[in-house]
């Protein structure tokens, strides 16, 4: 699930939840890079999600994914990587 920052990315998250539900995706998975955390969220039997989280270093099984391994190390890495200002941006060029 992507969702904007700031104020609306808790109530951008809520609804897609409830969306999800009523059209019964089974699993999704959101990425908060900035705390270095997923959450699992996986359909119960009841209709509603149950949550997982997935936090620190290393490499962790995929959350509801058999065989899928997560190399948290280098998915921050990646994601802070992707998030920083590139070199040699038009202020530089001086």
């Amino acid at each position: 699930m992507l969702s904007p920052h700031g104020p609306d990315r808790l109530r951008a998250q809520h609804d897609k939840s409830e969306e999800y539900e009523r059209f019964g995706v089974r699993r999704y998975w959101r990425v908060y890079p900035e705390m270095e955390m997923i959450e699992h969220f996986l359909l119960g039997p009841d209709g509603r999600y149950v949550t997982e989280e997935t936090t620190g270093v290393g490499k962790v099984p995929g959350p509801g994914f058999e065989g899928l391994e997560l190399d948290l190390d280098a998915l921050w890495a990646a994601m802070a990587a992707a998030s920083a200002p590139a070199a040699g941006g038009a202020n530089d060029a001086r």
